[in-house]
């Protein structure tokens, strides 16, 4: 039985965190919502922020992160 709950815990995404880039659409953004749904913390980028912003909202309550570009360069 301790071995299975052993088992069992490391295979929870609870509160692990993974970065996806290209999360925007496709593999990225379906990977980003599965991994949120299992509660893990999912930190997204993209050359979109759009859909970003779409995916965040979508998501579990704070288990999806982006930041918004600041930088100059990023506003091309």
């Amino acid at each position: 039985m301790q071995s299975l709950m052993k088992e069992e815990k490391l295979l929870s995404l609870k509160d692990k965190v993974f970065i996806i880039t290209g999360a925007s659409s496709g593999i990225g953004a379906a990977t980003a919502k599965l991994l949120a749904e299992k509660d893990a913390k999912v930190v997204i980028g993209a050359r979109r922020q759009e859909p970003l912003e779409k995916i965040a909202a979508g998501a579990k309550a704070g288990n999806v992160l982006y930041k918004k570009p600041t930088s100059p360069i990023f506003s091309k």
